[in-house]
């Protein structure tokens, strides 16, 4: 029996459901309190980032062709230099074995320019540095001298 008595005060133990606030008991539901549709809300949520995703992909996209025609314009900027810079080329002559540049300048120089000039020109439109070059050279013979 005392086995039985045990059992009862362990049951009489156990915790009881928390019983409702009594503001639940009393609560009205108001007839014209407005009704939120979550669905809709997310919808608009998910088209507004929708919207702010797309403004941003427009921005990039601005500034890569923004950079490109930056780029295009400077490109066509220094190559229009470099075609400015570039003397005319009247013509070509490759060095035989035994030809020196001055032998070049005297015979190919206009009338009325010196050799040495014309020898300088040469020079500068070739981009050599002294006149003793090697046999089979190509040489540009320049348009003008000076």
């Amino acid at each position: 029996m005392q086995h039985a008595a045990t059992t009862l005060t362990t049951l009489t133990t156990l915790p009881t459901r928390s019983p409702r606030p009594a503001d639940l008991d009393a609560a009205v539901i108001d007839p014209d309190a407005t009704v939120i549709d979550l669905d809709a809300e997310r919808a608009a949520r998910r088209q507004a980032t929708h919207r702010l995703h797309l403004r941003r992909r427009l921005a990039v996209l601005l500034a890569v062709l923004g950079l490109a025609v930056a780029l295009a314009l400077l490109v066509g900027a220094v190559g229009a230099t470099a075609d400015l810079q570039q003397p005319a080329v009247a013509g070509q002559v490759v060095l035989a074995p035994g030809e020196t540049l001055w032998e070049v300048a005297s015979r190919h120089a206009p009338a009325g320019v010196d050799a040495r000039v014309y020898l300088q020109a040469i020079q500068d439109v070739n981009g050599f540095a002294t006149a003793d070059l090697p046999a089979w050279t190509t040489v540009m013979l320049p348009a003008t001298a000076g």
